[in-house]
């Protein structure tokens, strides 16, 4: 009878503990989910200081006060109650695919049903577009994986010093391939984001005009910023001349068949899509839920009457226009998402 005592006494302590055991890995293993997270790639200092970035205006206006440590990430992950999340990469291809692995491995997070804004600023061709618009964009192209003669050893036939890899000439159909030299996002939700926004206001200024009424009148560069839809290309260098435009215009070309059109150049898309694909690869995230808005911040080559050099640095009178504009942009894809969350996350 004493042993049965004792026994009665042990399970009395034994049986709670492991309800509480049990309780406490229930609560553990509920991760955190989100309908929507911005991607941003640079910000001057702090997120909560004055320098504006990519990321302040969203950290502020949507109220984005909470932090989750994302090991080995650039920036922790900021929140809100509304299941709206946003990450800073940091800038370059190497920063940005390192935040995105990092994200998407984090145990605490369930990203299978988020979708994901990349939002950041570009340069953009004169050709096709102008300083201060927003771009969605459907391809992205790396700019980097490619063989480059230095310009004044290239043959006299040629027009350009980057060409294919494991060509001899500029273009052949072997060559050599890694598998991250082209990335096509779901145009369905390209279009849905398109037509979401195409009609929005978007900030400019008479300065932006100015520099804008150097060029040509027969070109997009003298309108004022608008909606569209175009191609990317991104890369670790911050090409700029009209050689260098002309070359991302026929590279975009060549690698989609003719179906892409170079409108912008930025340092960290195709990174952030080769992270996306690995986590899509797993289920981790949906790759087709993936959007990229880039707002043009300067002209990727000179206007008439001055060389590269010399206007390398000219155009970025653009900068607060394409800050604004991102956000203007941006967040009213997120806001859709969030507030008909029923409908989005069935599409």
């Amino acid at each position: 009878m004493k042993n049965e005592r004792i026994l009665s006494k042990q399970f009395q302590i034994i049986i709670p503990s492991l309800f509480l055991l049990l309780l406490a890995n229930n609560i553990y293993s509920q991760k955190k989910s989100f309908k929507v997270i911005t991607i941003a790639m640079m910000e001057m200092g702090n997120v909560k200081d004055d320098g504006i970035g990519e990321a302040q205006l969203w950290y502020e206006r949507d109220s984005l006060y909470n932090e989750l440590n994302i090991i080995g990430a650039y920036s922790p992950l900021y929140y809100n109650e509304k299941g709206q999340g946003l990450i800073i990469t940091g800038g370059g291809i190497a920063n940005a695919s390192a935040s995105i692995m990092a994200l998407g491995l984090n145990q605490n997070l369930d990203l299978t049903n988020t979708y994901f804004i990349i939002a950041g600023i570009a340069g953009t061709s004169p050709n096709v577009c102008t300083i201060g618009s927003a771009i969605w964009s459907e391809w992205v192209l790396d700019a980097d994986i490619c063989h480059e003669i230095d310009a004044r050893e290239i043959p006299n036939n040629w027009e350009y010093s980057r060409f294919k890899m494991g060509c001899s000439e500029p273009w052949c159909d072997k060559g050599w391939t890694i598998g991250t030299e082209v990335f096509k996002l779901d145009s369905t939700l390209t279009q849905k984001a398109y037509q979401l926004t195409k009609n929005i206001e978007l900030l400019d200024s008479e300065e932006a005009q100015n520099l804008r009424n150097r060029f040509p009148k027969n070109t997009k560069a003298t309108q004022k910023p608008f909606v569209t839809i175009g191609d990317n290309m991104a890369g670790n260098t911050f090409f700029y001349g009209k050689i260098l435009s002309d070359w991302a215009e026929w590279w975009v070309k060549k690698w989609t068949n003719g179906k892409g059109t170079y409108y912008t150049t930025n340092m960290e898309d195709s990174g952030i899509l080769t992270a996306f694909r690995r986590l899509s690869d797993e289920n981790i995230i949906s790759f087709n839920r993936i959007m990229i808005l880039r707002t043009a911040s300067d002209f990727d080559q000179q206007y008439p009457g001055k060389t590269a050099q010399e206007s390398i640095h000219d155009s970025w009178v653009g900068f607060p226009l394409a800050i604004e504009n991102a956000y203007r942009v941006g967040s009213l894809v997120a806001k859709d998402i969030i507030y008909n969350w029923d409908k989005w996350k069935e599409d």
